[in-house]
Formats: C-alpha cells, structure tokens, sequence
C-alpha cells in the first residue's frame, strides 16, 4: 500500500469513527423479532416529522425512533408500496386493496380503504405496486389496472 491510499484509508476511517462517536450511526439492523413482523419488507417511506415507514408481508410498520408499530389492511395483504401524499396522508397499495393512514380525533393511525369504494367488477386486481402522487391527484398501479 502506498502512502497516499494509507493516507485515504485513514481519513475515511477517521470520519466514520468520528461519527459514532458524535452519535449518529452509520445504520442500523432491526431483526424481525425487534419491529414484530414479517421479515420481508417491500417499500419504505418517511413522512414530513421523519417517522419511517415500512410495506411488509404482515402490513405497515411505522418506526418513530424508538418504537414500532403495526397497521394492518382490512385484507391482511402484503404491501407493497408507500408514497407520502398532501395532508400527510402515508397512502399505501397492497393485494387487491389501497388506502392511507390517517390520524383519528385522538392523534391514532387509522385505515382509509379508497378501493372499498370501487364497483364490484372492479376489484379484480393483484398487487399494488406503485403509487404516484401528483399535482392531479393520487395513481395506484397494479398490473390490471391504474386507479
């Protein structure tokens, strides 16, 4: 090794030293047992406060720091996409379903279905993958259809 990549090595180690010791972790593993769910997980989003976000095989995670908490869809469906939309409404689009959590009187998250509100030849569709949250409105995508 040569003195520059000596140099560079422990700069680098330095920084990251560094910054553990100032308390901010380079990241951080939660096994399944921790978060209390699946251990798959399939989207992630951060809402407007820094709260995460989590699309898993048994639902919705939300991690605020220090503790975790699981939303369920009315299907149970796995969920597979998350996106942050206006009046922070954390949308989310699952197996044959789509919502968003919204906050009660109380300040408790809440399931909105929207796909209840479909007709009935219209709830033919699988996963929800992608939700795309524009200026005109809210889209959920599946491979079927976009709503």
């Amino acid at each position: 090794m040569n003195t520059r990549s000596a140099l560079f090595l422990v700069c680098i180690l330095s920084n990251a030293l560094s910054a553990q010791e100032r308390g901010l972790s380079l990241s951080q593993y939660f096994s399944a047992n921790q978060y209390g769910a699946h251990n798959q997980n399939w989207a992630v989003a951060q809402d407007s406060s820094g709260v995460m976000f989590f699309g898993n095989t048994s639902g919705i995670l939300r991690y605020d720091g220090s503790e975790w908490q699981m939303f369920s869809t009315p299907k149970g469906g796995i969920v597979r996409s998350l996106s942050l939309g206006a009046s922070h409404k954390m949308y989310a689009g699952a197996y044959a379903e789509f919502g968003y959590l919204k906050a009660d009187e109380f300040g408790r998250l809440r399931w909105i279905s929207l796909s209840d509100s479909l007709p009935k030849e219209g709830h033919d569709f699988s996963d929800v993958w992608r939700i795309h949250v524009t200026p005109r409105g809210v889209f959920f995508t599946s491979p079927q259809y976009i709503f």
